[in-house]
């Protein structure tokens, strides 16, 4: 027998129990492209990636790319759930053929793709460059005319104005340089309907497209802003904002209803003052949206929920400062209604101090921002002890004047 014909038994052995990752992956699929937990898990896997499963791989000849996920708590749901081979969705694609849905949602909620060769990563500058010039490049995007109804208008002390045009399905930030500006005759306002022609470009800075609007004619009042208008006539003309049935606050409130989002900046403003000025108070969080299309029906529950309850002593109504769209909630009739009928005083603290809405008028105390909400319901403990030492101080004094007039008439 020839040198090259001696092999050792066990280096054969150890050869053929060690086979490389291309090898596995080549013999695998080969066999079998539609292989059981069981299968995924064994072997040479199981020693590599105890603690994984092998979803899917992929070899090319740049690159080999494996899909691998934790494994399940329950490994018996394993055994139920089939792995689709590459054949079934393409080069790159990993598709789930499962008779368990539980293990089938883990799969692809937990799947994790490495590459063995470097990928070309873009900065968020590039992309966003790249963006700009698809804009660019666009020839309606370049001149175009829009119609929509004012909202947000400001100007800067540049003298560059910016604003949303909106109708009733989106809206679209817009911005007018001052040499614009400078030739309209008079600035548009709050509700006005328009047509602007100018061009859509990317803000690179902020990552948002505007629109740069270079000519305006004003159409007359929006459709939104004049059914707002419709609806606060209306309900003042109701008696709905007369003072006369405006309640007062309570000065010692021991139950406080909060309707808001219970993950907004508004609520943790609400605690932060109500536990800083006043920690006996008991806050009762009735959550509600407070932007988008559930926002109305949401905030009339809510209100109504603590209602219910019974032991509530006053109620605030509060969100966080954004544009007139995002406060549209709080201009419903539904909302405005359920306030009014609240049995508890409402005290509305929704956006910024210079942010009013048909919740505001109706409410029995309208507070500029949610924490001017929360300082409104309850007054400040610490002022209230100062109060108090004053008040000792006096009655020690007056005290001290009566014991030494008794001893004088004694004497």
């Amino acid at each position: 027998m020839t040198r090259e014909g001696k092999r050792s038994p066990t280096k054969g052995r150890q050869q053929q129990r060690r086979p490389t990752l291309a090898q596995q992956s080549t013999s695998t699929w080969a066999r079998d492209p539609a292989l059981t937990y069981h299968d995924l898990v064994s072997g040479y896997w199981n020693r590599v990636t105890p603690g994984c499963l092998l979803l899917s791989m992929l070899k090319m000849p740049d690159k080999l790319i494996i899909a691998l996920v934790p494994k399940p708590v329950n490994a018996n749901l394993g055994a139920r759930c089939r792995i689709a081979g590459l054949g079934r969705g393409g080069p790159g694609k990993f598709g789930l053929v499962s008779h368990h849905h539980r293990l089938a949602d883990y799969l692809s909620s937990q799947a994790r793709v490495w590459y063995n060769t470097p990928m070309e990563v873009k900065s968020v500058s590039q992309v966003t460059q790249y963006i700009k010039t698809l804009f660019d490049g666009d020839e309606e995007l370049g001149d175009l005319w829009v119609e929509g109804e004012v909202s947000s208008f400001s100007r800067a002390s540049s003298g560059h104005c910016y604003f949303t045009l909106k109708d009733i399905g989106s809206e679209l930030r817009c911005v007018m340089w001052r040499n614009q500006a400078q030739r309209l005759l008079s600035l548009p306002g709050q509700g006005d309907w328009v047509t602007a022609h100018g061009y859509v470009s990317v803000y690179e800075r902020g990552g948002v497209y505007q629109f740069y609007v270079d000519a305006l004619h004003r159409r007359g009042v929006g459709a939104l802003w004049q059914a707002f208008q419709e609806l606060r006539d209306r309900l003042q003309a109701e008696g709905l904002f007369d003072e006369a049935r405006k309640r007062p606050l309570p000065e010692w409130p021991r139950r406080i209803g909060v309707v808001t989002s219970p993950t907004g900046a508004a609520f943790r403003d609400i605690l932060n003052v109500l536990q800083t000025r006043y920690a006996l108070a008991h806050v009762v969080l009735s959550p509600s949206p407070v932007q988008g299309v559930l926002a109305p029906l949401g905030l009339v529950r809510a209100i109504q929920r603590l209602d219910e309850l019974g032991d509530v002593d006053v109620v605030i109504v509060a969100r966080g400062g954004g544009s007139p769209e995002d406060l549209a909630a709080f201009n419903d009739e539904r909302v405005a209604r359920a306030v009014a009928a609240c049995r508890a005083p409402v005290v509305s603290g929704v956006g910024h101090e210079t942010d009013f809405t048909i919740t505001d008028f109706v409410a029995d105390l309208r507070a500029p921002t949610p924490s001017a909400a929360a300082a409104a319901v309850v007054l400040d403990a610490r002022q209230l002890l100062v109060q108090i030492s004053q008040m000792a101080r006096r009655l020690t004094l007056l005290m001290n004047e009566r014991v030494a007039g008794w001893r004088e008439l004694l004497a």
